[in-house]
Formats: structure tokens, C-alpha cells, sequence
């Protein structure tokens, strides 16, 4: 920074040194005939402008660095800042806008840095050092000039007006990228349903709000320039006018040199004084797209560590939710008074209809979300006296909804424990019933999956994702209907796999197969938030007619077709 403060000086020094030398070169070189004054001030003059360049191409490079320093920490802090955000802060943001704000914004500050390393503050120098040689060659053509100051204020009201124009225009740019990003998402399902007309319709509308106010934008600022335009004239015939007569009619306090000389550094200070109309538009826009980056850095956790957080050794997995209550954005409550307790190397499947608040359950133990009331506990430890690392990294968690990376299998795999061995990692697939068709991949484990894994089946997604969370070893497992993707033949690979997995660590499932509900020490039904029964499977089939529903609708024809897929095997063998 002190190198381009020192460069922008001198170089706005020596910019503004030529209209002095050619009063110098008229005044005591042509008028009096001496053609050493001249020639020295000729050379002077050279010198001047090839030192000048010198240092703005110095200050050019200074200035790009230093940008370029800042928008790295800027980018680098928004990044970090959006990876710890809790989950309640994405379900009030739509993807499309943070992705707007972390690329448009982003730009546009970094725009703003770049021209006022190399443009704005040279320019605001270079106004600053004209008016004072001006003041002192002629102070009563300085005071005749800055009298139109009060005009270029009155302009200023003009180029205020943008302020809340560019605010609107990037929140509008942000609604722009969600139908964007929305389309691309759901373009199969647009496709599908033949609503690619409808569709075009709905972001039309939105890009034509985008442009009408970018429009605005435009016209407000045009109408600003021209005004600028105006003064500029309007200074130039100021000191044309009254320089030439004071030149005639003078004693000699005024000369030819002082009029050339005054021209010349009003000349120098137009380019600025119209480039000011463009840095205010310029500053505008990255006050504006500031204030949204800097709304994503300044948002509070709504999940964080308590100072002093302790860590999580020797993990044994007890789970205690003891009366947990749990709402999403101060709404009516998801979960209500919740307990039960895990021991450890325990296993619990949670069921209900959907909408019960069974993955909310699963949402709260790697703390994605803090529960409104009560407590959860693992080994008798509050998480949040936990280290969310430490927490997290002990916990192999599989969502209903499986995201992969556009990276190999392999990459996917090891996601989680980056060390893993190529044997270890064959070892989790084939657990997880995934290494037969990861095999015939073009490249086996190194083959790329493409974005969110759009070449593979739903059901090989989930079974690497089963692999990956198999990988970390975790002692608590979380299975959020981890097998709904795959075939009834497959699901009962993995369960044998999950079995001998599960005496192993503590595992909390929500539900999806007969055959894993089958398995665990109790279950409990959620209903509304509430837990209305717990217990063994038979033991609900006995004394729950919400289990007997619930096992009505989702899993008497499962277990027909175990059934039936048992007398199958029974007859090949």
C-alpha cells in the first residue's frame, strides 16, 4: 500500500508539471527570446512526461496487487464464513442469490479496488495538485474557477438517486440467478411436463424487471454525466474569457504563459472531474454489493462453539435426547418434548409419517441445528461443549438426499478420511454392496461421476454414500432412509453388511425398509413431534395402532416380498 501511495504522489506530482513548464517556456523562453530557458524547458518537459508514465505504470502494477490481495481475503473470508454457517441460515437463502453475491458482488468490489488503485485516487490527487499550482500562479482565476463548485454539488443529488436503484438491481440479480440455477436443476422436470413456454415466461419477467432497472440506472447516470459535461464546457469558457482579457488588459500580472498555463491544468483536471461521474457510479455499486457480502459475513451462527469447547475423545456413542424441543425459525415446533437414550453401540429407528419430525431428529445430532429446548448429550456430554470438529468427524451420516461430488469414486469415497488406503476404500464399497458395479466403471474407482453424480443410478448414489460414511469409522451412525434408492436385493446386501456394523457403534435410522426397523433394540414412533409408542418391533405390532398403521402402509408389502424372494432362493438352491 505505501508503494502505491508513494508512486500515485509522484506520479500525479509530474503529470501536473508540464502546463507550469510551458509557462516557463513561453513566458522567459519565446517571449524574451532565450533559447537556453527553452531548450531546458523543452527537456524538463520530456523528462517530466517519460517519469510520469514510469510511475503510473508502477502505480498500475501496485495497484492491481493490492486489489488482488484484498478480494483474495474477500473471497476467502466469504467462503469460510458460508462453509460454518448453520443450516437454518440456508433454508433462509436460496442458493441462487448467495451464488450471485459470492460471484457478481464479489466482481464488482474487485472492479471497484482496480479503479481506485489506478483511477480514482490518482484522479482525486491529480485535482488536488492542479488547484494548488493553480492557487499559486493566480488565485483570483482559482477562486473564479472553484465558483462553480456549488453547480457540481447540485450534481451530486443526481448520482444519490443511483444509491437504491443499484441495491435494488443486485437483489433482482440475485432473483435472476435463482431462476437460473433453478431451470438447469429442474430441466428434466420441465421437459417432462412440457412447461418450457411457462418457464421462459416466469424469467422474462424477472430479466425484464433486471433490465428496467438497470435502465434507470443508466438513464440517472446519464443525466448526471451530461451535467458534468455542461460544467466542464461552461469552466473552460470561464478561464478562456476571463484569462484573454485579464491577458490584455492587465499590466502584466497575468501573462500568455499564465493563460496557457491555466489551460493546461484544467485540461488535466476535465478527465478526472468526468471520470468522478464514473467513479461515483463504480462506488455505488460496490457499497451496494458490499453490503450483501459483507450481510453473509456479519450473520450471526445460529450454531457455534462455546468458548472453551472440549474436545470428544474415546467416543463410546451414548445418545441422550433429554426433553428436546426443536422449531425452525421461531415456528411452530417440529419436535416436542422429545427423550430417549442410545447405550452405547446401541441402535434406535425412528418412524412416522411424513412430516413427523423423524430427519429433524437426525439433524440435530452432528448439531446442523440447536434444539430450541433441552439438551442433547453423548457420553453425558452436552454437544454443545463439544468441538463441532470433533463431534462431526466421529459422525458417518448418510441423508435421504445423496450428494456427490463431480470428482472419481474414489475421491467421493474418501471424502470424509482422506487417508483411507485404496484397501480400506475397497473394503467400505464392497460393505456396502457398491464394489461390483464401481468394477465396471470405464475406470473403475477413478472414473468421474459427473455433477451430483448424474452418471450413476440412484441407487449406486446411495450406496456410496453408505461407503463413504462406512469409511470414517464413526461411532455414531446415522442412516436417514439410506436405502430407500435401491432394489429390495441390494437393500439386503447392505443390511447383512449394516448388521454386523451396527454391534460395532451406536446407530439412530429413520426408517425407510422393513428389514432394518427389524434389527435395532427399540423403535419409536413420532407423531405430530411427539413420541406416541416405543419399543421392540413386535412389541408395537402388539401394542401400537400407529406402528400397526405405519406397518400397513409401508411395510407389509416389503415383507411379502422378502417373503417371496426367500422361497425364490430357497428354490435356486
Amino acid at each position: 500500500m505505501s508503494v502505491l501511495l508513494l508512486t500515485l504522489a509522484v506520479g500525479s506530482l509530474l503529470r501536473t508539471l508540464p502546463p507550469v513548464l510551458s509557462k516557463i517556456a513561453i513566458d522567459d523562453g519565446v517571449r524574451d527570446e532565450n533559447l537556453e530557458v527553452l531548450f531546458a524547458t523543452v527537456g524538463l518537459f520530456v523528462g517530466a512526461v517519460v517519469f510520469a508514465n514510469l510511475f503510473m505504470a508502477a502505480r498500475l502494477y501496485a495497484a492491481r496487487y493490492s486489489s488482488q490481495k484484498v478480494i483474495h481475503d474477500v473471497r476467502n473470508d466469504l467462503y469460510q464464513h458460508l462453509s460454518a454457517k448453520s443450516m437454518s441460515f440456508f433454508d433462509r437463502h436460496q442458493t441462487g442469490d448467495l451464488m450471485s453475491r459470492v460471484t457478481n458482488d464479489v466482481n464488482m468490489i474487485q472492479f471497484f479496488f482496480n479503479m481506485a488503485g489506478t483511477v480514482i485516487l490518482s484522479s482525486i490527487a491529480l485535482v488536488g495538485f492542479n488547484l494548488v499550482f493553480m492557487f499559486a500562479l493566480d488565485w483570483v482565476m482559482a477562486l473564479a474557477l472553484l465558483a462553480l463548485t456549488p453547480f457540481f454539488v447540485m450534481l451530486q443529488s443526481v448520482a444519490r438517486r443511483v444509491v437504491p436503484l443499484f441495491r435494488r438491481s443486485n437483489q433482482q440479480m440475485g432473483v435472476v440467478n435463482v431462476e437460473i440455477r433453478e431451470a438447469i436443476a429442474g430441466i428434466k422436470i420441465v421437459q417432462a411436463f412440457g412447461r418450457e413456454a411457462h418457464q421462459e415466461a416466469r424469467f422474462d419477467r424477472e430479466n425484464w424487471k433486471l433490465r428496467d432497472l438497470r435502465t434507470r440506472v443508466l438513464r440517472t447516470f446519464g443525466l448526471y454525466m451530461q451535467g458534468v459535461e455542461f460544467l466542464a464546457g461552461g469552466a473552460t469558457a470561464l478561464i478562456l474569457g476571463l484569462g484573454s482579457w485579464r491577458v490584455v488588459t492587465s499590466a502584466g500580472d497575468f501573462s500568455l504563459g499564465d493563460l496557457v498555463a491555466f489551460q493546461g491544468l484544467l485540461l488535466l483536471m476535465l478527465a478526472p472531474t468526468r471520470f468522478l461521474g464514473f467513479a461515483v457510479q463504480m462506488t455505488q455499486q460496490a457499497i451496494t454489493s458490499g453490503e450483501r457480502v459483507f450481510q453473509i459475513i456479519d450473520t450471526p451462527l445460529d450454531v457455534q462453539e462455546r468458548p472453551g469447547a472440549q474436545p470428544l475423545a474415546d467416543v463410546r456413542g451414548g445418545v441422550e435426547f433429554d426433553h428436546v424441543t426443536f422449531n425452525y425459525g421461531g415456528g411452530e415446533p417440529i419436535l416436542r418434548d422429545i427423550s430417549f437414550h442410545i447405550p452405547a453401540g446401541g441402535s434406535l429407528a425412528i418412524v412416522g409419517r411424513s412430516g413427523s419430525g423423524k430427519s429433524t431428529v437426525a439433524n440435530l445430532l452432528p448439531r446442523f441445528y440447536d434444539p430450541s429446548a433441552g439438551v442433547i448429550r453423548i457420553d453425558g456430554h452436552d454437544l454443545r461443549d463439544i468441538r463441532l470438529h470433533d463431534l462431526r468427524s466421529r459422525t458417518g451420516i448418510v441423508m435421504q438426499e445423496t450428494f456427490l461430488f463431480n470428482m472419481t469414486v474414489a475421491e467421493n469415497l474418501r471424502f470424509g478420511h482422506q487417508g483411507a488406503t485404496d484397501a480400506e476404500v475397497e473394503a467400505a464399497a464392497r460393505l456396502a454392496a457398491a464394489h461390483e458395479f464401481i468394477a465396471e466403471l470405464p475406470q473403475g474407482y477413478d472414473t468421474l461421476i459427473g455433477d451430483r453424480g448424474v452418471r450413476l443410478s440412484g441407487g449406486q448414489r446411495q450406496r456410496i454414500a453408505i461407503a463413504r460414511a462406512l469409511l470414517v469409522r464413526p461411532a455414531l451412525l446415522v442412516l436417514d432412509e439410506a436405502t430407500s434408492s435401491v432394489d429390495t436385493r441390494t437393500d439386503r446386501a447392505i443390511q447383512q453388511a449394516l448388521e454386523q456394523l451396527m454391534r460395532e457403534r451406536t446407530t439412530i435410522v429413520i426408517a425407510h425398509r422393513l428389514s432394518t426397523i427389524q434389527r435395532v433394540d427399540q423403535i419409536i414412533v413420532l407423531d405430530q413431534g411427539r413420541i406416541t409408542a416405543r419399543g421392540t418391533h413386535a412389541e408395537l405390532l402388539a401394542s401400537s395402532d400407529e406402528y400397526r398403521a405405519i406397518y400397513d402402509l409401508q411395510f407389509r408389502l416389503q415383507e411379502e416380498g422378502m417373503r417371496a424372494m426367500d422361497a425364490n432362493d430357497d428354490e435356486e438352491s
